[in-house]
């Protein structure tokens, strides 16, 4: 995988002939963001040579746009950095090189559209998360009724027209953004979020957790995070051990408010040692919000978890509708009892952990592996392929 900068750039057009195939990976390019990591693999899998263009050089510019009021002036920014690395790297690459569009697949492709358009390159999107979802519904940092929640929406829906294949993370997403319009299904495949190989299932270690439930992800509404703050505050749940992972849009405040004996909280750890937290666990926590988006995904986080064949309690959705007995446990959404009385259900009972953890590894081995999950985009992205 080639980096983006402008000496990289140059480096790579060696491999990159007139007959070779090839793909510019525009979009975050952060190591540890597992979606780009997948969408990575699978192209230096396909493809001759691949040249990954970063959509900023600020790290932490993505970040800033999904958990902050300043979007306006950190999306500006975001769109001149992307726009002058994209030009530079498409004006690098053969023709016959296709444009892989990926997280925040929208902006990006405001930005690669109109050359893209220009030199005729094909155009796919990954539509990993929807702008009007995450900052209006989720992140709650846009009224619904404000002209910049249209605005987001009517992107949303330009994006997934102007491309010539999408990519949909979930079953339920594809449902909704198709809304049965049949050109755009035809256009459409899944690809189900899928961690590098330190989750696999061969990496588990057989060592015996020495804490009990671990949650790790931001500290947004589209998590619930609240509702489980307030379950595992009980005193039913004082002769647990409890681990936080994250921040995110109120996380000093969760933390202070919620701060037991029992209860940790660690704001980072490096991504390769996410594997061994979630083994030294006996059960994980996924996301328990009820907003469209909530309801509609797949969270790596739960993904992750089932790969080390750690059972994963979380909220009905896509994951209770379209997949079972995977090794998780589900409940209602922002529901505190329910949420506690699963806890101390499952807790309590050896056997129906390791039941559910034989599902997880099942699971991982079977319809949940890398291999299978990526096959149909596998399959659209070599229809690419010259």
């Amino acid at each position: 995988m080639y980096a983006g900068t402008e000496d990289e750039l140059l480096k790579a057009r060696g491999p990159l002939s007139t007959s070779a195939a090839g793909a510019l990976f525009f979009g975050v390019t952060d190591k540890s963001h597992s979606r780009s990591l997948q969408i990575s693999r699978l192209l230096d899998s396909l493809y001759d040579a691949v040249i990954e263009v970063p959509w900023e050089t600020d790290s932490g510019l993505d970040y800033r746009l999904f958990e902050n009021k300043r979007y306006l002036r950190t999306l500006t920014k975001a769109l001149f950095i992307g726009s002058t690395n994209f030009a530079k790297a498409i004006f690098s690459t053969p023709r016959q090189c296709k444009v892989i569009l990926a997280h925040p697949s929208q902006l990006n492709l405001l930005i690669a559209l109109p050359l893209t358009k220009l030199l005729r390159r094909e155009l796919v999107i990954d539509f990993y998360v929807s702008l009007h979802d995450t900052l209006v519904g989720d992140r709650k940092l846009i009224n619904p009724s404000s002209w910049l929640a249209k605005l987001l929406h009517r992107i949303d829906r330009f994006s997934l027209n102007a491309a010539d294949k999408v990519i949909f993370e979930t079953q339920s997403n594809l449902e909704r953004f198709c809304n049965g319009n049949s050109s755009l299904l035809l256009k459409s495949v899944i690809l189900l979020p899928s961690p590098p190989a330190i989750f696999d299932p061969g990496a588990s270690t057989n060592l015996k957790p020495e804490r009990d439930v671990v949650f790790i992800g931001k500290f947004a509404p589209v998590m619930g995070i609240e509702y489980i703050l307030e379950a595992i505050s009980s005193e039913a749940m004082a002769g647990y051990k409890f681990t936080f992972v994250g921040s995110g849009q109120s996380s000093p405040a969760i933390a202070n408010r919620h701060r037991r004996n029992n209860i940790s909280f660690i704001d980072h750890i490096p991504f390769d040692e996410v594997p061994a937290l979630i083994q030294n666990h006996r059960l994980s926590l996924g996301s328990f919000g009820c907003s469209q988006k909530a309801h509609s995904v797949f969270s790596n986080k739960v993904m992750e978890s089932l790969r080390l064949g750690i059972p994963c309690l979380t909220s009905y959705g896509e994951i209770s509708k379209h997949h079972e007995s995977i090794g998780c446990f589900f409940v209602e959404p922002n529901n505190t009892a329910a949420i506690l009385s699963a806890l101390q259900s499952l807790l309590a009972s050896p056997k129906e952990l390791a039941e559910l953890a034989r599902q997880a590894l099942a699971f991982s081995r079977g319809i949940g592996s890398d291999d299978a999950i990526s096959m149909q985009t596998r399959e659209m992205l070599s229809g690419l392929v010259p």
